[in-house]
């Protein structure tokens, strides 16, 4: 038995990489999903997921777990158990922050200390086919679009139970909680950050790269 599962496993690990068919280079990131496979390749490493990816037998859109290849992005990952809210952000190096004279302008490359960082954020809420992206700098945001203003602290607004995430990007398919994970649309977080998707009907995996 053990033998078969070890050659089970081979297999698998053979159709994932030849699926992605990429050259990893030491700046490249190749995630390798499988539908309803525990298991997943990241840069041809085999790793152990918590939860597997699905088809979601309602929309037809595929569903990986948000957590692990947000991680795997160099995102983190902060829940607000209230509002049912997953926050993810990333530090970005020299964003491109509308400045002149103080003023703001576009497409203007900020090379101070104060403004060589900044955030790169995506907001989604469970059952909520809304999200939204932006790009914050020296205390303001510089490009995307923020869903809602207000006055006080976003952790307030999102540990609110009422609160609702109105964002400006349309989902075809809400995030859910799958098994106690956050699964979401795999097409709309790969894209979001920057990466390529690509599907093999005939394996049934998902390589998303960059």
């Amino acid at each position: 038995m053990k033998i078969k599962k070890l050659i089970s496993i081979s297999m698998l690990i053979i159709i994932m990489v030849s699926s992605a068919l990429i050259t990893f280079a030491n700046d490249t990131l190749v995630i390798s999903l499988q539908i309803d496979n525990k298991l997943a390749l990241v840069n041809g490493q085999s790793t152990q997921l918590a939860t597997a990816p699905y088809i979601d037998t309602n929309s037809g859109r595929t569903l990986v777990p948000l957590r692990f290849v947000a991680e795997e992005m160099g995102y983190d990952v902060k829940w607000y158990s209230y509002g049912k809210v997953v926050e993810l952000s990333k530090t970005i190096e020299n964003p491109r922050i509308p400045t002149s004279g103080g003023q703001p302008l576009l497409n203007t490359v900020v090379t101070s200390q104060d403004a060589a960082t900044g955030k790169n954020i995506i907001r989604i809420q469970i059952n909520n086919n809304t999200a939204e992206q932006y790009t914050v700098a020296l205390g303001r945001i510089i490009s995307g679009e923020k869903s809602f203003i207000s006055k006080v602290p976003d952790e307030f607004i999102i540990d609110n139970p009422n609160y609702q995430l109105q964002g400006a990007i349309k989902l075809e398919q809400p995030p859910v909680i799958k098994d106690g994970y956050t699964m979401v649309p795999v097409r709309f977080i790969a894209e979001e950050m920057g990466y390529d998707v690509k599907w093999n009907g005939k394996n049934k995996t998902i390589t998303i790269s960059k």
